[in-house]
């Protein structure tokens, strides 16, 4: 039985009920940003379109940035777990994308509200640069820190820890925003393939194509 399958069967009927209500009004507030924008839509807002009180919303969202920040919070979190799982690992370029694809495939039901999320925090760009901003950082740094086990390397004099990492961040975000805008209706684990093999021969293509002669002049 894994940690995961143990805590559901050791959730409380209140701890399943208390989830679903936090769900439900996590996704109502998204709608609501989405749409209407996250500076035009109140805490009351979000209490009437989900059918609680403002009280309850408040509850579960102590603050209204709460409900935006949630999703990142949650899938960083996960990040963090799965990462420190790759630790000692003598290949966390593979373990840290396979576990970024793998991800994917167990949060399907997520993605829809990944897609919402992104919408909504668009309309709030300087809530977006915060604290998503500060969860890619912490990410980050437990994957230059896992590239500079494996390499034998001080990441603070070398610089390929730091270089593997932001390349990893970087893939990772092109694949997850070309799903998004694409239409968020593609295997997203498909894509994750895609992109390693694309990473794999596309590069080793640019690196061997020859240039072409620059034309000389008399």
């Amino acid at each position: 039985m894994t940690v995961a399958e143990s805590s559901a069967t050791t959730e409380s009927g209140w701890d399943r009920r208390r989830s679903r209500v936090g769900s439900h009004i996590e996704r109502v507030a998204l709608e609501l940003f989405a749409t209407h924008g996250y500076a035009n839509t109140t805490v009351a807002d979000v209490a009437d379109a989900a059918g609680v009180s403002a009280r309850t919303v408040a509850r579960y969202f102590p603050m209204k940035d709460d409900m935006l920040l949630a999703f990142a919070r949650r899938m960083g979190e996960d990040a963090r777990h799965g990462l420190d799982a790759l630790k000692g690992s003598a290949d966390p370029i593979h373990g840290v994308w396979e576990l970024w694809k793998q991800q994917a495939a167990n949060n399907a039901d997520q993605m829809q509200v990944m897609v919402l999320w992104m919408k909504a925090l668009a309309t709030a760009p300087d809530v977006g640069a915060r604290v998503p901003g500060e969860q890619r950082r912490e990410v980050q740094e437990v994957v230059v820190q896992l590239c500079a086990e494996a390499l034998g390397v001080d990441p603070h004099t070398d610089l390929r820890p730091a270089l593997l990492a932001a390349t990893l961040m970087a893939a990772n975000e092109a694949v997850c925003l070309f799903w998004m805008q694409s239409g968020a209706t593609a295997d997203l684990p498909g894509l994750f393939d895609e992109a390693r093999e694309a990473l794999r021969t596309e590069l080793a293509s640019l690196h061997k194509r020859k240039r072409k002669p620059r034309s000389q002049t008399a």
